[in-house]
């Protein structure tokens, strides 16, 4: 009974159970296990992540040839047929951060970076602001270079803040206003105020003083 049961874990090895981060082992047709180590790391799938949104490796010609972009509406068009779309149907969808991104040849790309591309001929920079703050307002009058501080310094109002003004807030230990701004993401400190209008004032000039065109009061 014993070299039965021997020879049986020899034809049959269990298998064994791993962390799901380094994936479970997988048994092939043959029977064999294969090694955790032949499957992607993580840092694999966040380099693939990163890539999927690269548009350096697109070229115009390449985008001009698939994708219609009209930069008075900023919407794109299908030029050719492809895997369940058709010539002259609206390319793209919304994604969850509210951007419009773009399927080619496997590779979503961000519409507003498309629409650059296209458009000027140019690489996109690092950061493509939308001026008006619609993140699905892609006409090219609407689209611009940023720093990534320039781009932060468009963003809206956020969802968190309870005071209804951007950049103010409560001071728990003295009851009066908070008034501060962020400049290429350091944040600067204006002072309290006994009135939320007062420190709204204030916020209001050192934004315009130091953000400039790309000042957003929220």
């Amino acid at each position: 009974m014993k070299a039965v049961v021997k020879n049986h874990l020899r034809r049959d090895p269990p298998v064994l159970v791993i962390s799901i981060r380094h994936h479970r082992a997988r048994r092939s047709c043959a029977g064999e296990i294969r090694s955790p180590r032949s499957f992607p790391s993580p840092d694999f799938f966040y380099h693939m992540r990163q890539k999927s949104t690269d548009i350096d490796t697109l070229s115009q010609e390449t985008a001009k040839k698939l994708l219609c972009y009209d930069p008075l509406t900023g919407v794109f068009t299908w030029r050719v047929s492809r895997v369940c779309v058709r010539a002259g149907s609206e390319a793209g969808y919304t994604g969850s951060k509210g951007y419009k991104r773009i399927n080619i040849n496997g590779r979503h790309h961000l519409a507003h970076r498309l629409a650059w591309l296209i458009h000027t001929g140019e690489a996109p920079s690092a950061h493509i602001d939308h001026i008006d703050g619609n993140k699905s307002n892609n006409r090219i009058a609407n689209l611009r270079h940023a720093t990534p501080g320039q781009n932060q310094h468009n963003s809206p109002i956020q969802r968190n803040n309870t005071s209804g003004t951007k950049g103010v807030s409560r001071d728990r230990k003295s009851g009066k206003w908070k008034a501060q701004i962020r400049v290429e993401g350091v944040r600067l400190y204006l002072g309290l105020f006994r009135s939320i209008e007062d420190a709204a004032v204030a916020v209001r000039e050192a934004r315009c003083r130091l953000h400039g065109e790309f000042a957003n009061h929220g």
